[in-house]
C-alpha cells in the first residue's frame, strides 16, 4: 500500500479532516490532499510529525510492516487462539488491537482476528464454521485447534455488548479493500453481525457490497424476506435461484452435448440429453403466475401449426403456412436454436416470392432431420439469379 492511502486511512480512523491534519502539522489541505491522493509525497523532515499525529510508527507509515505472509498471518492467529486459553477476554482483545495496529493495512488480517474475537465474544468455548475458516482460509495452511471442553470460563467478556462497535469497525475496514473477495467477506460478516441481532434492515444494506451477478445477494435476501415474515417474497426469490441455477446446468449440457456431436460420439450425446431432461423434469415447480411463461418449443413432434415454428417468424397477412410432419425416430438430438433460425430464413424467404401459400415438410431418415420448404410463387427472378 502506498504511503498515500495509510494517511488517508490513518486520518480517517483519528476521525480527522484533510485540513485539520493540515493545521496541526502546519502545512496547507491541497498539500495534504497531494499526499493522499499520490500527486506528492511528504518531505523527509515530515515523516516523524505525521507518524505522531496518526498513532503510527514511521514503519507502519513507510509500508514497512505493511503486507504479511500467509504464515505470518498464521503464527499471529495462532498465537490469539493461546492466549484465548489462558487470559480473559478483554486482554486478548487488547492484545489484538495493538497487534492490529502494527500492521494496520494487512485487510486479510484484520479480516481474520475480527472474525475471531466476534465468534470466541458470541461462544466462548467453541469457534463458529465461519471462524474455523478464518483460521485456515485457502491461502494458509490449517491450524491445529487447541479448544476443548474445559476451556477456561474466563475467556468470555465479562460484556459482550461493549466490543460490538470496535469489531464492527474492523468489518468495516475490510469493506474498503481493493480485493472483491474480501470485501465480500467483510459485507457477509456485518451481515451475518446483524443477523443475529435480528436488525434486519442493518442487514440489508450490506448486499449491495455483493456484486448483482453473486447469487449470494438473492440467496441472503430471501433469508431477510423469510425473517421479516414476507413468506412469499422468500419463495419467489429462491426459486429464482433455484431457475438460475438450473439455467447453468442446462447451458453446460448443452455446451457438452454439441462436443459430443463434433466427436460423432452419439452415445454420449444421447446421455447428456437425457441428464437434460432428468433435470429439468426435477427443477419443475410452480412458478409465479404474473411471469409471462416463453417455453421453447420442442422439436422431434408433429408441428401442427405455423405458430409453432418459432414465435419470431412474421407469417404475413394473407399467405397460409402449411407445416407437415413426418418424423419417425421418437427423438431426434437436434441444436434447437440452430433448427429454428435456419427454418425461420427458409420460411421468411418464400414468404416473399409465395402468391398464397407456403408448406413446410419435416421428415427424418437414418437419424438425419431434412427440411424442405416451398412456396407457389413464381421462383427468383432472371436478375435475382444472376
Amino acid at each position: 500500500m502506498e504511503i498515500g492511502e495509510i494517511i488517508r486511512r490513518c486520518r480517517k480512523q483519528k476521525n480527522l479532516t484533510q485540513e485539520e491534519m493540515a493545521n496541526r502539522l502546519g502545512v496547507t489541505a491541497p498539500a495534504v490532499n497531494k499526499w493522499e491522493n499520490g500527486g506528492s509525497l511528504p518531505d523527509i523532515t515530515m515523516l516523524a510529525p505525521i507518524a505522531r499525529l496518526l498513532d503510527i510508527t514511521v514503519d507502519t507509515l513507510l509500508s514497512f510492516r505493511d503486507n504479511l505472509t500467509p504464515e505470518e498471518i498464521n503464527g499471529i492467529v495462532r498465537e490469539l487462539d493461546v492466549m484465548f486459553e489462558q487470559k480473559p477476554y478483554r486482554e486478548v482483545f487488547a492484545w489484538a488491537k495493538k497487534k492490529l495496529e502494527e500492521y494496520p493495512s494487512c485487510e486479510q488480517l484484520i479480516w481474520q482476528v475480527a472474525l475471531i474475537l466476534d465468534a470466541r465474544r458470541m461462544c466462548g468455548n467453541a469457534l463458529s464454521d465461519e471462524a474455523q475458516e478464518a483460521k485456515a482460509p485457502e491461502e494458509c495452511e490449517a491450524l491445529p485447534f487447541t479448544l476443548s471442553p474445559d476451556t477456561p470460563a474466563r475467556a468470555l467478556p465479562e460484556d459482550t455488548d461493549q466490543y460490538d462497535d470496535a469489531i464492527c469497525a474492523l468489518y468495516e475496514r475490510v469493506l474498503e479493500s481493493g480485493d472483491e473477495s474480501l470485501r465480500n467477506r467483510g459485507a457477509d460478516s456485518l451481515y451475518q453481525f446483524y443477523m443475529h441481532r435480528k436488525q434486519y434492515d442493518r442487514a440489508e444494506e450490506y448486499l449491495q457490497y455483493f456484486s448483482l451477478q453473486n447469487p449470494e445477494r438473492k440467496r441472503k435476501q430471501a433469508e431477510i424476506y423469510a425473517a421479516t415474515g414476507r413468506t412469499q417474497e422468500a419463495f419467489r426469490t429462491w426459486e429464482e435461484l433455484l431457475f438460475a441455477e438450473y439455467g447453468i446446468l442446462s447451458a453446460t449440457l448443452h455446451g457438452m452435448f454439441l462436443s459430443a456431436l463434433k466427436e460423432n460420439d452419439m452415445e454420449k450425446a444421447r446421455l447428456l440429453m437425457e441428464k437434460d431432461a432428468e433435470m429439468e423434469k426435477d427443477a419443475e415447480m410452480e412458478k409465479d403466475p404474473e411471469v409471462e411463461e416463453n417455453p421453447e418449443p420442442d422439436i422431434g413432434v408433429s408441428m401442427g401449426a405455423a405458430e409453432d415454428l418459432h414465435p419470431g417468424i412474421n407469417l404475413g397477412v394473407d399467405k397460409k403456412i402449411e407445416v407437415f410432419s413426418r418424423i419417425a425416430q421418437p427423438t431426434l438430438y437436434i441444436d434447437k436454436t440452430l433448427l429454428f433460425r435456419v427454418i425461420e430464413n427458409l420460411v421468411q424467404n418464400a414468404l416473399r416470392y409465395a402468391e398464397s401459400r407456403v408448406s413446410v415438410r419435416l421428415k427424418s431418415e437414418g437419424g438425419v432431420l431434412i427440411i424442405c420448404v416451398e412456396d407457389d410463387g413464381c421462383g427468383f427472378r432472371a436478375e435475382e439469379l444472376e
